[in-house]
């Protein structure tokens, strides 16, 4: 998130952020590290780098609010 925040000696981006939260890391069992994770071998390793699970009192809309409008950035919060 911290990358968003671009100084004020840049232009402005015109950039829409879509966020899926369906609670950490299913997406990377579609990719190669989820095959990896299917092996006991390598299954701890992948959890700990690849599967992000922020934390349930985390507040995804007030952090995409906190770019506010006058940004260039847009932050749309998508759940299953």
């Amino acid at each position: 998130m911290a990358a968003l925040n671009l100084p004020v000696t840049e232009l402005l981006p015109n950039l829409e952020v879509h966020v899926f939260d369906d609670s950490g890391g299913s997406i990377f069992s579609t990719l190669e590290h989820g095959e990896l994770a299917r092996q006991e071998q390598f299954a701890r390793t992948v959890d700990r780098f690849f599967t992000v699970r922020a934390a349930e009192n985390t507040d995804l809309e007030a952090m995409a609010a906190g770019f506010g409008t006058a940004s260039g950035v847009r932050v749309s919060i998508h759940r299953p």
